[in-house]
């Protein structure tokens, strides 16, 4: 069974959130950044998801969130990368040009209640079984069930599960 925990933004957090958002999309706009992976949606609300799963991530573990704009490789959330989906059943998607050594974060919801699923190093999800292509770019589509549950530590305190083996069934 899959315990997420849920946060809920108050409507200041959603202001922040969709102000990132936004102006990740303006910025993608300037630098002619087009939308990668092959996804299909409105740009401008997959930012403002993206930014208010970031937000949500960092409202579960009790730290600031500056929002970064410009810097891709920079990690979301902490040392966290958080990916958002809509979908109550979406998987974490990791791509194959992520960093093997960051962890990453499934964020599933949308404005203004998320749920904090569960997390895995890049290269723990890198596995064969989970490799799909769908007509878009390689990715990794990792299930909800092979994640690691989430508990919520201080900024200064690193899940003691990050140091554990192999989730892979």
């Amino acid at each position: 069974m899959i315990h997420a925990h849920t946060i809920t933004l108050t409507p200041s957090e959603i202001h922040l959130a969709v102000s990132v958002g936004t102006l990740r999309y303006v910025e993608n706009l300037r630098t002619r950044r087009y939308q990668g992976h092959g996804l299909d949606g409105d740009p401008l609300q997959i930012h403002i998801l993206g930014a208010c799963g970031e937000a949500a991530f960092a409202k579960a573990r009790g730290v600031y969130w500056n929002g970064d704009i410009g810097d891709l490789k920079a990690p979301d959330v902490g040392g966290w990368q958080v990916r958002t989906t809509r979908r109550l059943d979406g998987r974490l998607i990791i791509r194959t040009i992520d960093e093997d050594d960051a962890p990453f974060v499934l964020v599933r919801g949308q404005c203004p209640t998320f749920a904090i699923v569960g997390w895995i190093l890049a290269r723990l999800a890198k596995c064969p079984e989970w490799l799909e292509t769908n007509g878009r770019p390689a990715a990794y589509f990792v299930p909800a069930s092979a994640l690691q549950p989430f508990a919520l530590y201080s900024e200064h305190e690193p899940p003691p599960s990050l140091f554990e083996e192999d989730p892979r069934p």
